[in-house]
């Protein structure tokens, strides 16, 4: 591999990295966001809410 294929697939690797991780960013904020409208709090598994007291 030359080094300008290289380094086009090492911008797309940082390229996506940085997408997921943004993506990520988001979604935990849009989750914070339900949780506190729907006056829940995150379980300790994350895949459930736990409402009320």
């Amino acid at each position: 591999m030359g080094r300008a294929a290289g380094g086009a697939v090492a911008y797309e690797r940082a390229r996506d990295e940085a997408v997921e991780e943004m993506l990520l960013e988001r979604l935990a904020r849009t989750d914070a966001l339900a949780e506190r409208a729907a006056g829940c709090r995150a379980a300790p598994s994350r895949t459930a809410l736990r409402c009320g007291p």
